[in-house]
C-alpha cells in the first residue's frame, strides 16, 4: 500500500506496547505481519477500511474499540488472544479469522451491530458478527454476539449461504456465550 494508507505497520519480528492509541479513517489502521509481537490496550480504531490486520505475528488486545470500519479485525495468520474487545457497528464483518495459521481467543468481547451497510440486507452480501474461514481455530469465552445483519457466527459454507464449502477449522465455545438477535437482515 501507498504511504498514507495504513495508520501503523508492524513487523520485522518487532515487539510494541500500544496504549491509549487511535486510529482513523485508514485503509488500514494498523497492519501487522513478519512475526511482530503487539499488545495493544485501552485503544481505539474507527471508520478505517479494516481496523486491524494481522497477517502473522502474536498479538494481546485489551479493552480495545473497534468502531464503524469497514472490517473491525481481520486474522490471516498468528496467535491474537483479545480480552474485553468490542467490535460494533462495522459495515460488513466485525471479525474475519482466515487462513491455515490464525488461532484467535476471545474472552469477555463483544461482537454487536455489524454488517449496517445497506448492501448487507439488499444485496448478495453476507455480513456476520464472526466469520471464519479456511483451517482458522476460534475459541470464545463469556463474550455476547448479538445484533450483527446475517449469522453470529458465520463459517464458510454453503450452509451458510457461501457458493462453496472452505472452513475446515474449528470454533469452541467456553463459559457463557451468549449469540442472540443475529439476522437483522432477515436474509441467513
Amino acid at each position: 500500500m501507498a504511504d498514507g494508507e495504513v495508520g501503523l505497520r508492524v513487523s520485522h519480528s518487532a515487539f510494541v506496547q500500544l496504549e491509549k492509541l487511535s486510529i482513523s479513517q485508514q485503509q488500514l489502521g494498523i497492519l501487522i505481519w513478519e512475526r511482530a509481537q503487539v499488545r495493544l490496550s485501552n485503544s481505539k480504531l474507527s471508520e478505517n477500511w479494516v481496523g486491524l490486520e494481522i497477517q502473522d505475528g502474536n498479538v494481546k488486545l485489551l479493552d480495545t474499540t473497534f468502531e464503524a470500519n469497514r472490517v473491525g479485525l481481520e486474522i490471516r495468520g498468528g496467535v491474537v488472544t483479545a480480552e474485553r474487545v468490542t467490535i460494533t457497528r462495522s459495515q460488513r464483518d466485525g471479525l474475519i479469522a482466515a487462513g491455515k495459521e490464525a488461532v484467535v481467543s476471545l474472552v469477555a468481547s463483544k461482537l454487536s451491530d455489524n454488517g449496517v451497510h445497506p448492501n448487507c440486507r439488499w444485496v448478495a452480501w453476507v455480513c456476520n458478527g464472526l466469520t471464519v474461514r479456511e483451517a482458522a481455530r476460534v475459541w470464545m469465552t463469556n463474550s455476547v454476539i448479538q445484533g450483527n445483519a446475517d449469522w453470529g457466527i458465520g463459517a464458510w459454507k454453503r450452509e451458510c449461504g457461501y457458493e462453496r464449502d472452505l472452513f475446515e477449522g474449528q470454533v469452541t465455545l467456553l463459559g457463557t456465550v451468549q449469540i442472540e438477535g443475529n439476522n437483522t437482515s432477515g436474509e441467513s
